[in-house]
């Protein structure tokens, strides 16, 4: 039919109402429901129906005297309301359970004709979102409806009702173009030729509707079993059963077979035998399977076969061509409590192949290409866990300091009694004549102990000093090279350069060589042995008899 509506090319939007014929009184239901559609014309409404249509032709061209040709006129003078066929499709479940709305999506007839007149943007939109089908050959426009164009699914979704399928009629206007569209543009449609097919083809656009020259295939012909046959069993009726290239299911009712015919299979494509056990059909069957052969035959015209006797043979068996999963095996995974090896094995494997090659970064299983995508995250959690471990190494630390100073500030109040003591003793042990002396020994103690202590500062900075050369030796010598060749064994893949590469030699930023030398010499001149020691003329005491010795640390 047509819509009421004028595209930019002048010509009405056709409107097509797919009916199943699944009901035995679809045609009178359809008639019913036409009926309802009405056309004004001059002061008169009319129906879409036989009847009214003869009248329309006649009240539009008075000079017409056979009904034919009058009914042909109304036809193609009556359009649509689309605010009535809405209206009426709402209000008849069974038009809604039976039919399938599809409107043209051209520029000429279609809906894409109301694009350069903005005015007609809302009703655009709300004709493309009441329809099922979207009638249109052009790959641009496939595309858009199903969600790889200028709007994403989502989007589709929230302004038109979800994606839909773009088919391409016939329309043939002479005997030579029936079945000869131009480009090759044949109509495809996955299913049985029924309407169930359209109705799913509306669910599934992408899987179901396709147009072009040839459908798209699946699997490679070298992937495809086209046939399974058993030789040697004369228990077997049927012993050979084309299979369908694309989705199968064997049905039957319980004990008829299922079990053994997707074994058999599995069998011929060698991935049978690490799913034998007690319950499988190939050992459950052994005394009958003496000689039984099973054989695929593939789309590509090549074949693989095997002895069923011959299945347990590890040694026998060629690399499995599919992958199965046995009812057996999918049981024991389902039962298991917890995850088990099996069923992470399964679903690492699953993960792994759902990857494209380019994907997988050169990895052959799912354990290394684990390890290659969380190299950077496992790294950065090892430096993490360092850092982590020195902060918190230094924080018990200065929580032993902390819990340790109330201890040691009592022991050096005691010191500090134990001190005034001892010159309480001292002063209570010398006599009134000897003060002097006891002044003057208290001096050069007091002076000897702060040479000392400057003897040891000196002794220590020396040794800080030569062991510090002799690690920035070590770094150059042993660390740094390490180092870098570390970094490139782990980031060989980088594949830098040799110059590159040295430019990630561990360096220090000055020349430490020449001022760990000049800090670690001794000084050139000599002193005297016991410098800063307060001298007085008439003590003997105070006159050293050392003769002079070279400064340094040990001095």
């Amino acid at each position: 039919m047509c819509f009421g509506i004028e595209t930019a090319k002048g010509s009405a939007i056709n409107v097509h109402l797919l009916f199943s014929p699944e009901d035995p009184d679809h045609v009178a239901l359809i008639k019913r429901f036409l009926s309802e559609l009405h056309f004004p014309f001059q002061g008169e409404s009319y129906r879409c129906d036989p009847g009214d249509l003869v009248q329309l032709g006649k009240a539009y061209d008075k000079s017409i005297n056979y009904e034919r040709k009058a009914l042909e006129a109304g036809s193609t003078l009556f359009k649509v309301n689309f605010d009535e066929l809405r209206k009426a499709w709402k209000e008849s479940a069974w038009v809604q359970h039976n039919t399938l709305v599809a409107v043209a999506g051209g520029s000429t007839d279609g809906t894409s004709g109301l694009k350069e007149n903005s005015s007609f943007t809302a009703l655009r939109r709300e004709i493309e979102r009441f329809a099922n089908i979207i009638f249109s050959s052009q790959s641009q426009q496939r595309d858009f409806w199903l969600g790889k164009g200028a709007d994403s699914v989502q989007q589709l979704t929230n302004k038109w009702g979800g994606c839909k399928p773009c088919l391409h009629g016939s329309d043939a206007h002479r005997h030579q173009k029936v079945g000869n569209p131009d480009l090759d543009r044949f109509c495809w449609i996955k299913g049985d030729l029924t309407f169930q097919s359209l109705r799913q083809a509306c669910i599934e656009p992408e899987g179901r509707a396709f147009v072009g020259s040839e459908p798209p295939r699946g699997a490679l012909p070298s992937q495809t079993i086209d046939q399974i046959e058993i030789s040697n069993a004369p228990w077997l009726i049927t012993n050979r059963v084309p299979l369908n290239p694309g989705l199968i299911a064997i049905i039957g009712a319980r004990g008829s077979g299922k079990t053994a015919l997707a074994d058999l299979i599995a069998a011929g494509a060698c991935a049978l035998s690490s799913h034998l056990n007690s319950s499988s059909f190939i050992r459950r069957a052994a005394e009958h399977l003496a000689d039984s052969e099973s054989t695929l035959t593939w789309e590509s015209g090549d074949t693989s076969s095997i002895r069923l006797r011959d299945v347990a043979m590890d040694e026998l068996i060629d690399s499995p061509r599919v992958q199965y999963l046995s009812q057996q095996f999918v049981e024991q995974l389902c039962s298991a409590e917890g995850i088990e090896d099996e069923l992470l094995t399964e679903i690492e494997r699953v993960i792994f192949q759902s990857h494209s090659i380019e994907d997988r970064m050169g990895a052959s299983s799912f354990r290394e290409l684990l390890d290659i995508r969380s190299a950077r995250a496992r790294a950065a959690r090892e430096h993490e866990e360092q850092a982590l471990r020195e902060a918190s190494e230094s924080l018990t630390t200065e929580r032993t300091r902390k819990a340790s100073l109330t201890g040691l500030t009592k022991q050096r109040e005691e010191k500090f009694k134990l001190i005034e003591k001892d010159k309480t003793d001292r002063k209570a042990l010398t006599g009134k004549g000897t003060k002097e002396w006891v002044e003057r020994l208290e001096a050069i103690s007091l002076a000897v102990d702060k040479l000392r202590q400057r003897v040891e500062e000196a002794n220590a900075k020396h040794r800080a000093l030569r062991l510090l050369k002799d690690a920035v030796v070590d770094i150059r010598k042993n660390s740094a090279p390490a180092h870098l060749r570390d970094l490139r064994k782990n980031y060989a893949e980088a594949a830098l350069t040799e110059a590159q590469w040295k430019s990630f030699q561990l360096v220090f930023t000055g020349d430490v060589e020449p001022f760990l030398r000049q800090k670690s010499k001794l000084p050139p001149t000599a002193q005297r042995c016991c410098p800063g020691l307060p001298r007085a003329k008439s003590n003997p005491i105070s006159k050293c008899r050392h003769p002079p010795q070279p400064a340094g640390p040990a001095s």
